[in-house]
């Protein structure tokens, strides 16, 4: 039962797949780009995905407050919590450097400039508002960009696509990574059970400039 919860990591369901494949034909061959913010972006899928369980999530500013019935232990509350949290900034730190094609370049330099200045100048939008589960410094004490409330389910699949064999490998003797895994396996069961919701290549994209 444990090996089948994780298999969805190493090998993305052909569903997803094909998602990752309309993703690149659309930028690379019909050059298009996909529209920023995202109408999901990951951070709105890790939270709808964290509403599943028997738990309730509040954010105040930066602060995270949960609640949760009897149907879920405290521990697995916290292991998904924190998994969501890896997920996230692991995101974020490797979006610019690993995840995109060329034509996507000149689009996140902008995103990213103007994510900085929300850093700087505060929050008009309410963007730290809304639902956010990585973490609300770095170790340098800047704030991170949150890359991860602008982009959605395509370069989160990139992710997971670009580092599969990497995460399979990982000793699942530390706590963290052992409920990384099953986090992630249940993650993509639930992106892959709503990909039509959170997928549209009409809805999604549109013309590069």
């Amino acid at each position: 039962l444990f090996t089948l919860r994780l298999q969805y990591y190493a090998n993305l369901p052909k569903s997803l797949r094909e998602i990752l494949k309309k993703d690149q034909d659309a930028v690379l061959q019909r050059r298009l780009l996909a529209k920023l913010p995202a109408v999901y972006p990951i951070d709105i899928l890790l939270h709808e995905f964290l509403s599943t369980f028997d738990m309730e999530l509040e954010w105040d500013g930066d602060k995270l407050a949960v609640s949760h019935g009897d149907e879920i232990s405290s521990s697995r509350v916290t292991a998904l919590i924190r998994s969501c949290q890896m997920i996230t900034d692991y995101f974020n730190m490797v979006l610019g450097k690993l995840l995109l094609y060329q034509p996507e370049r000149d689009q996140y330099q902008s995103e990213l400039l103007r994510l900085r200045l929300t850093n700087l100048n505060g929050d008009e939008d309410n963007t730290h508002k809304k639902p956010y589960l990585g973490s609300s410094s770095l170790p340098d004490d800047t704030v991170p960009v949150r890359l991860t409330s602008v982009y959605g389910l395509p370069h989160l699949l990139r992710l997971f696509d670009c580092f599969a064999d990497k995460f399979e490998k990982l000793q699942s003797d530390s706590a963290n990574i052992l409920a990384l895994k099953i986090m992630t396996s249940d993650f993509i069961t639930f992106i892959d059970e709503n990909r039509e919701k959170y997928f549209s290549l009409r809805r999604d994209y549109e013309a590069q400039e």
